[in-house]
């Protein structure tokens, strides 16, 4: 699927992030999370917790792994990348090319989506892990 995780979008302290591409060549971002010895059983309900979000903000999970100590979660693809290179950059361009307005949505969004999670879905989330990306 990420031919042989050739395609790195994205690394963090408990995640690195490859492009990938379903059977059906829908292009996907796969998560593989950093060796856990963590149980089985929370890892299983956090992925039941993250499908039952559905929300215009949040990115859908389509799907998971689970072999042993190795997991993976697979999301759709986002072409144009995160907004974090927007927002987070140090340059006046990025935020030149989006402008102050657009940035004020895209705050009103983010705000709406954290929002949803603590009130709005079946099951109540707290996020303590947010990030601009």
């Amino acid at each position: 699927m990420t031919k042989s995780f050739n395609d790195n979008l994205g690394k963090g302290v408990f995640a690195n992030v490859y492009r990938g591409k379903l059977p059906d060549d829908r292009l996907v971002a796969v998560k593989i999370l950093k060796e856990s010895k963590g149980n089985r059983e929370k890892f299983i309900n956090e992925v039941a917790s993250i499908s039952r979000t559905s929300h215009v903000t949040d990115v859908t999970l389509l799907g998971f792994c689970f072999d042993g100590s190795k997991r993976a979660l697979v999301y759709e693809f986002m072409p144009n990348g995160s907004l974090e290179k927007f927002i987070c950059s140090n340059t006046s361009v990025a935020k030149h090319q989006l402008g102050w307005e657009n940035l004020f949505q895209i705050a009103i969004g983010i705000a709406k989506g954290i929002e949803y999670l603590h009130h709005g879905c079946n099951t109540r989330i707290l996020h303590f892990d947010i990030k601009a990306s």
